[in-house]
């Protein structure tokens, strides 16, 4: 059996490491109230813009349809050949599909609109966060926010996992513009990755407040 070389590292000086890292990584709060007005104005900007999207494409669905219906009018009336009539249904069922590949995408993207403030809100109240959770929970946070842990020397090294990032006091706005543009980016590219900390901020962030109720 192989000895451990590393000195010992009580569970308290574990802990008040990982709370290092988590102060290091949270998001300000001389830069939270910013981050979150300034996502706010773009995903209200984007509802809009999706809406608007979303009743020009309902509109056109609506037209291709009648058109499709008074197709069908006219060859029941004789007035088309079958020719002709199964050209122009087969060239309106191709926009009816169109439409509707359209209107699930603009749903899709809608979807993505909520997680960038979830994302800063998490950002911003990870101390209280891992401090008021049981063991689990805590667990789930550091895996979150962070990944390749490395313990040597009584010293435990974590890197921050995307998007998150090590704040300073030199920090400006500037940082902040490009912490913004890193959580649009990170949300844009929808992947396995995203869904997984989304799923994970949403499960910290009830718990917390199942467990502790304003």
């Amino acid at each position: 059996m192989r000895n451990c070389e590393q000195p010992y590292l009580s569970p308290g000086d574990i802990e008040a490491q990982i709370t290092a890292f988590l102060a290091e990584i949270s998001l300000p709060d001389r830069f939270h109230r910013w981050a979150a007005q300034r996502l706010e104005r773009t995903l209200k900007q984007k509802q809009q813009d999706h809406a608007a999207q979303k009743d020009s494409l309902l509109r056109a669905q609506a037209a291709s349809a009648r058109e499709l219906e008074n197709l069908t009018k006219l060859r029941i009336r004789d007035l088309l050949s079958d020719e002709k009539y199964v050209k122009e249904r087969q060239e309106l069922e191709r926009k009816q599909l169109g439409f509707s590949q359209k209107l699930d995408a603009l749903t899709r993207q809608a979807e993505r609109f909520e997680p960038s403030a979830s994302i800063v809100s998490f950002n911003h109240c990870l101390i209280s966060r891992f401090q008021t959770a049981n063991l689990q929970r805590r667990r789930m946070i550091l895996t979150t926010v962070g990944s390749n842990l490395v313990l040597k020397n009584k010293k435990l090294s974590i890197d921050a996992r995307k998007p998150f990032r090590r704040w300073t006091d030199s920090g400006d706005i500037s940082d902040l513009r490009a912490f913004v543009r890193d959580i649009r980016t990170f949300v844009a590219d929808d992947n396995a990755e995203l869904r997984a900390l989304i799923e994970n901020i949403r499960e910290i962030m009830d718990e917390s407040q199942k467990e502790n109720p304003q």
